[in-house]
């Protein structure tokens, strides 16, 4: 990566958090988070890597000594790689004595666009002309497709596995340029706050005089030169320094990745209880037509709405438009006991 690249990136992480509107306070407040966020999401990755074995089906070796030793992310683009070896074929171009160039072709493809395999006979190195592995830093297909169709290597070797992608790759000792352990040691942090606060005190009080200043600086190095006597002859001193040990992972127990299921809302949606007594009822008729609940039959194309029978029913029940029911001699009782209670 350039230094452009990383600086772009680091603008991409950044922005997230925060803006130009933040005052001083609110940026610090801000970027703490920011990291804070970076540091949670990186323990989650690293959890994962130590306590979950990646879900794979895969006829190579290979397969399973890259599970255990890539991270997760790492092993599933190198998977992706090992998957696709099998569509290569080789042709020999030429050979020298110190080294063999085969030309790569993809199976079943018209006039493919192959790929130069260059094998270098001293160092037992394969490279390719894509450059994945140089630029990635993962073996490509055309590298794994050679290693196992021309050199029968079940195995990959040690020199096409880069430690920064490595689930060890933190289990190891990082040494800062004169050699010493790099840890995370707090009470060390606080000692060099202090002797840095104490040599600042006493640098703003003899700045005004070119002798205090002179003999300050003496008292500095002859202080460097006894420290550095002491490194020397191997004497024991009192400091932060922690001897660097190998370390290596803790042996916990191993889980397998879940199998992957279906996401939530692709499915068959579920259904109310009264549908599903009407399916029920649907079911048992054995055909195609629906139940009415007017005349209670199965496989019927009418329901309780439109029902046929139910409509005679009701017909009957109900009387014609127009024709009088009445009885003649009632109604003429009623009209003369009307008309006596008028006139008296």
């Amino acid at each position: 990566m350039s230094s452009s690249q990383r600086a772009e990136s680091g603008h991409a992480f950044y922005k997230r958090f925060v803006s130009k509107e933040n005052t001083l306070l609110d940026f610090m407040v801000q970027f703490n988070r920011a990291v804070t966020r970076q540091r949670h999401m990186e323990l989650m990755e690293d959890h994962v890597d130590i306590n979950e074995k990646p879900n794979f089906h895969s006829p190579f070796e290979m397969a399973d000594q890259m599970a255990r030793v890539y991270t997760h992310e790492c092993f599933k683009q190198f998977y992706d790689q090992l998957s696709q070896c099998c569509n290569y074929i080789f042709e020999l171009s030429h050979e020298n004595d110190t080294y063999m160039v085969y030309i790569a072709l993809r199976k079943k493809m018209e006039n493919p666009k192959g790929h130069e395999i260059i094998y270098a006979k001293e160092s037992d190195f394969v490279s390719c002309s894509c450059k994945k592995f140089e630029t990635v830093g993962i073996p490509c297909r055309h590298i794994l497709a050679f290693l196992i169709v021309i050199r029968l290597v079940d195995r990959l070797p040690d020199q096409y596995i880069l430690k920064r992608w490595t689930k060890s790759r933190k289990a190891e000792t990082v040494l800062d340029d004169v050699g010493v352990e790099i840890t995370d040691n707090r009470d060390f942090l606080a000692r060099r706050s202090r002797l840095c606060q104490y040599a600042v005190d006493v640098i703003d009080k003899i700045m005004g005089s070119e002798e205090a200043s002179d003999l300050f600086v003496d008292s500095l190095k002859s202080v460097l030169e006894m420290y550095n006597s002491m490194m020397a002859d191997g004497e024991t001193v009192e400091s932060a320094i922690v001897p660097a040990e190998q370390k290596s992972l803790p042996s916990q127990h191993i889980y397998n990745e879940p199998i992957q299921v279906r996401a939530k809302g692709c499915g068959k949606r579920l259904k109310a209880g009264k549908e599903k007594g009407r399916l029920k009822a649907a079911k048992k008729a054995n055909g195609k037509g629906r139940f009415c609940h007017g005349c209670n039959k199965n496989d019927q194309q009418h329901d309780k709405r439109n029902c046929p029978e139910l409509k005679n029913k009701n017909d009957i029940s109900i009387p014609q438009t127009g024709e009088d029911t009445s009885d003649p001699s009632t109604d003429e009782e009623e009209y003369s006991n009307t008309g006596v209670d008028e006139f008296a």
